[in-house]
């Protein structure tokens, strides 16, 4: 097949690392595949430096319609399929003008018109049985043109993933001038209210009363939203914690930190699925996470993680501090974490599950 990627961002986070997997799996298989969006994206830069082939028709180009229906007809594309709502609009435009059958992801949650018009004209993927529900029970898509398929990762394929965990500590204790003793949290993703960063400092001072040697090592590109960045380094000097925290900005050694870390902390106060939350049960550490979106779907109520209430540091500061005080069964479900995400989260599943809705779409 002929699959042509459309996706708009200014970023690279979940959804975009999701549609990089899964357009590397997809030319693993032997399908060709272009991914378009606007000149000069980070995401656009990022694909080609591994190796995929970016459009020469873009997103924010003057007759971008004519372009890329052009580039469609030249190609002989097969599918469309669309990530996120910009994208969501333009490749109905295209749908219509090419007659090329039209598959829409749904990444977030987000009851607007395109996604309303994209469920009339192709087949929908909802990235998690949250997100599925959510356009389902209360946006009143129809159930039968949305299929469920979860989102996967390939952070193992990294080559520090396999890092034994010690010798990642020790890094990450020398590399941040931690005490020998330090007991080590890790969060990373999107700065911002929604992942919960500020609700996690405020429960920092909890924490720290049952654990005085703990650090947070706080990842994430920093000016993205340096607003709220600054207000967490402000709340941080107020807590009295910010020997204790440390913001490490954007990283691209997670694999790394992740081994170090004792605990993974995912506090969104909303999250439709949640790579985050794959990737550290995918390398073996132990997770904390919100009772939110899909997490506890994810973490199968706790059976494969540390579930707290959402927006609550009270509650956040039990979770992490019980599972700092049961180290043996915070291991066991570490364990049982990682085998079910590598039968389970692997990129290989996805794709043969997202290949057979592209053909289902071409028969209908």
């Amino acid at each position: 097949m002929r699959i042509l990627q459309l996706i708009q961002s200014k970023r690279f986070a979940g959804s975009e690392r999701s549609v990089l997997t899964l357009t590397k799996g997809l030319m693993a298989q032997g399908h060709e595949v272009w991914v378009a969006g606007k000149r000069g994206e980070s995401f656009l830069q990022r694909c080609q430096n591994e190796g995929v082939v970016v459009a020469s028709a873009y997103m924010d180009e003057v007759f971008r319609v004519f372009k890329l229906s052009r580039f469609i007809r030249g190609k002989g594309i097969d599918l469309i399929h669309c990530h996120l709502g910009g994208a969501t609009r333009l490749g109905l435009k295209l749908h219509k003008k090419t007659g090329v059958p039209l598959i829409t992801h749904l990444r977030i949650l987000n009851d607007a018109p395109p996604y309303r018009q994209a469920a009339e004209a192709g087949l929908m993927i909802a990235n998690s049985k949250h997100t599925a529900s959510y356009y389902q029970e209360e946006c009143g898509f129809p159930a039968n043109r949305i299929i469920t398929i979860e989102n996967s990762t390939d952070l193992h394929e990294h080559p520090h993933a396999q890092m034994p965990r010690r010798e990642a500590r020790e890094w990450a204790l020398q590399q941040f001038n931690l005490p020998k003793d330090s007991v080590i949290l890790l969060i990373y993703g999107r700065i911002g209210i929604p992942k919960g960063q500020d609700i996690l400092l405020q429960a920092f001072p909890y924490i720290r009363k049952k654990h005085p040697n703990v650090h947070l090592l706080l990842a994430g590109k920093l000016e993205y939203n340096p607003d709220f960045s600054d207000t967490l380094k402000k709340m941080a000097m107020e807590l009295s914690i910010a020997d204790f925290v440390h913001f490490l900005g954007y990283r691209e050694d997670i694999p790394r930190l992740l081994r170090a870390a004792d605990l993974l902390l995912v506090p969104s106060l909303r999250e439709p699925f949640g790579l985050v939350v794959i990737e550290g049960m995918m390398l073996g550490t132990p997770v904390v996470g919100a009772n939110a979106g899909a997490i506890p779907d994810t973490l199968r109520g706790g059976e494969l993680g540390m579930l707290h209430k959402v927006q609550d540091p009270v509650d956040l500061a039990r979770a992490v501090n019980e599972a700092l005080a049961q180290p043996e069964k915070t291991r066991a479900k570490a364990d049982l974490a990682q085998k079910v995400a590598e039968k389970d989260y692997r990129p290989e599943r996805m794709i043969e599950r997202v290949i057979s809705v592209y053909e289902r779409a071409l028969s209908e």
